[in-house]
């Protein structure tokens, strides 16, 4: 029985549902995006699932979670995601693969602000924010123009 009611189960209304849940009255506070490929889900030459969710500080929980398909990116999913997500006010945080400029352009036209790292194999991102904040730079002496 059970099987047959979760094969059944439209996945992404409950999502959907529960994030609402989750949510509540309360902003959202903070949120964190982070994708994860889940374990075991690749078997017999396939892929395997992967998610991206949205994790309230505030709240305690996803508020939202989408599928990635498996000829899509996080970073085209991201841009689904932000869609159904109350950034208004909030910082959005992630790591590095979210800092591209439609990402962070939907943040700000959402009202929210961002926190996303930046790596190494971004040199010129490294040196505009190196020139942008000067000696304050964040990046610990990463000198303009390196």
């Amino acid at each position: 029985m059970w099987c047959e009611l979760f094969r059944d189960l439209d996945v992404v209304s409950l999502e959907r549902l529960l994030g609402a849940w989750v949510m509540g009255d309360a902003a959202a506070g903070d949120i964190a995006l982070d994708g994860k490929r889940l374990r075991g889900s690749a078997r017999g030459g396939r892929q395997g699932v992967h998610l991206l969710a949205a994790f309230s500080e505030r709240r305690k929980g996803v508020i939202g979670q989408l599928q990635v398909a498996p000829d899509a990116n996080e970073i085209t999913a991201a841009l689904d995601l932000l869609k159904t997500l109350p950034i208004k006010g909030a910082v959005i945080t992630g790591d590095a693969i979210f800092a591209q400029k439609a990402i962070c352009r939907a943040i700000i036209d959402g009202g929210g602000d961002y926190f996303f790292t930046v790596k190494s194999n971004r040199p010129a991102l490294k040196s505009d924010i190196a020139l942008a904040f000067g000696p304050d730079s964040p990046l610990g002496g990463v000198a303009a123009g390196a």
